[in-house]
């Protein structure tokens, strides 16, 4: 049997090394929302989890292991924490995970800037933030264009996207494509105004017919650089 946890508030105190947190279900609890401090997690193993309505804030993941993730249908951001050769393996659903994506959670932007600027000195550390090529993404992505060199993907499961204006580009597409897989790809692959590329995954609904797409993108003047 899981064990359910509700309402419960960090503030950032908490410290794990090697430890593993299995079968938990979270439901509207917060995770290092402290403005002075970061929880850590360090060697630990995350497996079976499942999140409703809770709120990330600002904590340190290194060499950490995460396996089968489920958020509610809302969906679970994780915009400001900081990964350092983590690995995301099984099914990974409902996940939005970046850096520097606003707004941040407290109403700090000015700690929130400074810890995004952590965040990528810890991911370049290793060269990598999140190995996710043994996970199933499930409506799941990673945004912002300053995490894309710190994640590592497989061929198939997602593509970097390029283009000048691409947030204006991918929107008019997605409007008028009939399709609605496609539509939901073009429209959902999460790029903000002013970015010039981002990860987009493919979700299965169009996998088969992702070259179709890619003529589209291309015809449009959007790169599409696959992963190896």
């Amino acid at each position: 049997m899981g064990m359910a946890v509700s309402s419960a508030k960090d503030f950032g105190k908490l410290e794990f090394r090697n430890q593993e947190f299995t079968g938990y279900s979270f439901e509207a609890c917060s995770l290092s929302m402290g403005l002075d401090r970061r929880s850590i997690f360090e060697g630990c193993t995350f497996r079976d989890l499942t999140a409703k309505k809770c709120t990330i804030g600002y904590p340190v993941f290194v060499r950490c292991r995460f396996e089968n993730l489920r958020a509610s249908r809302e969906g679970q951001l994780v915009y400001w924490a900081g990964f350092s050769d983590c690995v995301f393996k099984g099914l990974i659903r409902n996940l939005a995970i970046g850096f520097n994506i606003m707004p941040a959670p407290t109403q700090d932007t000015e700690r929130a800037r400074h810890i995004n600027r952590e965040n990528i000195l810890l991911a370049a550390q290793t060269g990598t933030a999140i190995d996710a090529r043994d996970a199933v993404l499930e409506h799941s992505s990673f945004r912002g264009e300053a995490i894309i060199p710190f994640v590592r993907c497989r061929c198939g499961q997602a593509v970097i996207l390029k283009a000048e204006n691409l947030f204006e580009k991918l929107v008019s597409l997605g409007r008028a494509e009939p399709d609605r897989a496609k539509s939901d790809f073009l429209l959902g692959a999460g790029v903000l105004p002013g970015e010039h590329s981002i990860i987009a995954t493919i979700q299965d609904g169009v996998r088969d017919r992702f070259g179709e797409i890619e003529d589209q993108l291309c015809q449009n003047g959007i790169e599409v650089v696959h992963y190896p």
